[in-house]
């Protein structure tokens, strides 16, 4: 910065261009640009102003910006208040009028920030807006002009913007655009002025998106609702239940997706009536038609709609809440036994097509894997041929839909794109209309189906209609959304892992500073409450951190810890329970005796809401301590989300956090979710002491660098680099941190692939070499080739 000049236009637009170039760039702009504005000389106040006003490379809202910070710095000591800003209205509106007039969004709110700068009055700016695009012929969009007219209506006649709409709407224009989007007005696309109305359409036009992620989104709004008791929003989008489209509020050229409308406030008034069951029992002969509805046996639909009456009537102990109670048992429920068919063939229908027996037409094509998905395993449930499925269904899609061809058909709307570079129909993040025709219909197919038969054993699912039904309705059985157990970014998930300083090779590489890393487990200075025992994420700079930790007798900590701080990097770890382990607990298949699990990793997948943008798949698949670990020092876990475990005391010894959710949009449209298990420290020193053992502690981090495609350094395949702590814990929580000598590592690098790659192998290794003291020792990450 020392080398430029404030007062240079060639030299401001020199470091302009350098600073919009740096990648990572440690602090704000605006400070770089305080910077810079500090050393310009009273004198020169007027140049530096008018060298922002000329550089070609800012535009004008950053200009705007710029000058707002000039005005409020100097104006103080300016005796003329910084007359020179007077003089650059008009100007910067002619330099800037084909960048004006492209804007899709921000045209007018930085004409009225540059009016208010340069108390020049926003009229006189629309004017010689106007006169500089017609002087140089350029085109602007039909709402800015109407922008612009609006701006200057105010210095006209009160009758003349009436006379002139009036005009406009008489117009060829005007007629020209009678068939394009709502075609001709009418009356249906009169909004109204009903504020509950109005919000109601607006969310149920939302809850019909194809987009999974809007309507969780719509499906939250309606929550926010009933946080507020604007119940009359809800009481109105109840009426739109059985309306064809949304109203006023959707493009009546593309079809509506009506029956995602109907799921998804169904699910949202479900999980209201969880928080609110007194309320949403007033709709209750509502949802009793949707839940009883025989003609119409949306599996779906029944499901949500008996989730919010049972909401509604938990714990209610009268004789009709005990009626009704016993009739939504029923719902979604097989009232056959079960048809033992498995290897005998199915009796009512070949499994291939009959030849006497064509295809329906007009033909509507299934995506193939639809229908090895979700076609087949209905079939399976049923002990049905795939092909008759295909048939119920198709007589639905042709009824909603009759010229929807295929689930690829988009019926007017752009398709998505997305990082594979094409639409897959089964993704149900983005469905065209066909894949929402064939889902629904599947979904009414099921119903009907178990109704008229018996589920068979033709599935090797213990509950074949159960977990066919699941994609129809949200993961947990008690009505929570994964979003509600899904925590806040913790502070620790929010640090750059990259070294970000030195030379160029070295600022992407993780960071390798021992007692900074530490302190990503809570072992740094003050000492945290609680130390993460079992944690991963990746940080906001894209590198990954993993924290893992394990038992083990005293007399080897230290020689155990020496023997994972020589693994190959990328399969430096720790063990740990997965829940299948635990059934039993002495078989042990990872080799790293005498490390000891005492974390388990709990997997759950999830069902409808893994859309939820708000929610994170952490919150179901968590890290808990181990059953032996539960069993031996008594802890209860708290519900219902089994995020706390509980000592006797009513201590908290553990509690557990997943963060995260849906990010970006398109092809960089992308999940971010991280989860860490804290453990009190004063629990972790009594069940160390205890149990007669220290705890070894692995931090590591790993940065994925893709490969380079061009250049000098273009390369084949990309690369990770890695950084990592290791420190064995003793009973009292005394922290060592352990790092191998010279010796110990030119030991483990002489054996062969495979025996490095073997715990017990390195264990004995550097065991042979005799005294496992160590020496400080500062490394540098590792780059090895991507595994």
């Amino acid at each position: 910065m020392a080398d430029v000049n404030p007062t240079d236009p060639a030299s401001f637009e020199s470091f302009v261009e350098k600073l919009d170039a740096l990648s990572g760039w440690p602090y704000k702009k605006s400070d770089a640009y305080k910077a810079l504005r500090d050393r310009v000389l009273y004198g020169d106040r007027a140049k530096h102003i008018d060298v922002i006003v000329a550089a070609r490379n800012l535009g004008l809202f950053q200009k705007n910006d710029l000058l707002q910070a000039i005005k409020d710095e100097w104006t103080q000591d300016s005796p003329s208040q910084l007359v020179a800003l007077s003089g650059i209205g008009l100007r910067l509106v002619r330099e800037h009028t084909e960048e004006l007039l492209n804007r899709k969004w921000g045209f007018g709110s930085d004409l009225f920030k540059l009016s208010e700068l340069t108390s020049v009055p926003i009229d006189e700016l629309a004017i010689a807006l106007v006169e500089a695009a017609t002087t140089r012929e350029l085109n602007a969009a039909a709402m800015t002009w109407l922008s612009i007219a609006t701006i200057l209506s105010k210095r006209a006649d009160a009758a003349v913007p009436r006379i002139a709409l009036e005009r406009l709407l008489d117009s060829g224009a005007a007629r020209l655009a009678d068939p394009i989007g709502d075609g001709p007005w009418r009356d249906e696309l009169d909004a109204g002025t009903d504020a509950d109305s109005i919000a109601a359409g607006l969310l149920w036009f939302r809850l019909g998106s194809p987009i999974a992620r809007e309507r969780w989104r719509a499906a939250h709004a309606l929550r926010s609702i009933a946080r507020y008791q604007r119940w009359g929003i809800i009481e109105r989008m109840f009426i739109l239940f059985d309306a064809p489209d949304a109203g006023a509020f959707q493009d009546r050229s593309l079809p509506f997706f009506s029956y995602h409308a109907q799921l998804w406030f169904l699910l949202a008034v479900a999980r209201v009536a969880l928080d609110s069951p007194d309320v949403i029992i007033r709709f209750r002969p509502r949802l009793e038609a949707i839940a009883f509805d025989d003609m119409f046996p949306h599996a779906g639909l029944r499901e949500a709609a008996c989730k919010a009456l049972r909401h509604c009537f938990a714990g209610k102990r009268d004789m009709d809440a005990k009626k009704l109670i016993s009739r939504i048992a029923k719902i979604n429920v097989s009232k056959f036994p079960v048809a033992k068919t498995r290897n005998k063939g199915a009796d009512d229908f070949p499994w291939e097509r009959p030849k006497d027996i064509p295809e329906p037409e007009p033909r509507f094509y299934f995506d193939y894997d639809f229908e090895k998905q979700n076609i087949d395993n209905l079939a399976r449930v049923f002990g049905l041929p795939k092909w008759k499925i295909n048939d119920l269904c198709h007589e639905l899609v042709r009824k909603w839909g009759p010229g929807v061809t295929s689930m690829n058909d988009f019926s007017g709307r752009e398709r998505p794109s997305s990082q594979r570079g094409y639409y897959r129909p089964t993704d149900d993040a983005h469905q065209s209309h066909g894949t929402y025709l064939a889902w629904h219909a599947l979904a009414v197919v099921g119903g009907q189906l178990l109704l008229e038969r018996p589920i068979t054993d033709e599935s090797y699912y213990d509950d074949p209609w159960q977990n066919w039904l699941s994609e129809y309705r949200v993961t947990r059985e008690d009505g929570y959304w994964i979003s509600d157990g899904t925590s806040r970014y913790p502070l620790v998930a929010l640090n750059d892992l990259r070294t970000g300083t030195g030379p160029e090779a070295e600022r992407d590489l993780p960071i390798d500073d021992k007692r900074f890393l530490a302190t990503l487990a809570g072992l740094g200075e003050p000492l945290s409450k609680n130390t993460i025992v079992q944690a991963s994420w990746s940080s906001p700079d894209s590198v990954t951190c993993s924290v893992m930790s394990a038992l083990v007798a005293p007399a080897n900590a230290e020689l155990a810890a020496l023997a994972v701080a020589t693994s190959p990097s990328f399969h430096m770890w720790l063990p740990f329970y997965e829940t299948y382990d635990e059934e039993e607990p002495g078989f042990r298949r990872d080799g790293m005796q005498p490390c000891d699990p005492w974390i388990t990793h709990a997997q759950k997948s999830e069902n409808l809401d893994r859309y939820d943008p708000f929610g994170a798949p952490t919150a179901l698949s968590t890290y808990r301590p181990s059953a032996s670990v539960i069993t031996n020092f008594q802890l209860s876990v708290t519900k219902p989300w089994s995020h706390a475990w509980i000592d006797k005391s009513r201590s908290v010894a553990f509690r557990y956090e997943g963060w995260g959710g849906w990010q970006g949009e398109g092809e960089s449209e992308n999940r971010q979710d991280g989860h860490a298990l804290y453990c009190d420290r004063s629990f972790l020193a009594r069940m160390l002491k205890e149990l007669d053992r220290n705890l070894i502690l692995l931090v590591k981090l790993q940065r994925y660098h893709e490969r380079k495609r061009y250049g000098d350094e273009a390369s084949e395949e990309g690369k990770f680099t890695y950084s990592f702590m290791i420190a064995v814990l003793d009973k009292q929580l005394n922290v060592k941190v352990i790092e191998p000598t010279s010796a110990q590592i030119d030991a483990v690098a002489k054996l062969g692939q495979y025996d490095a790659h073997d715990f017990a192998i390195r264990l004995r290794t550097i065991a042979a070499l005799g005294s496992v003291k160590q020496s400080k020792r500062w490394q540098k990450p590792r780059q090895e080739a991507k595994e």
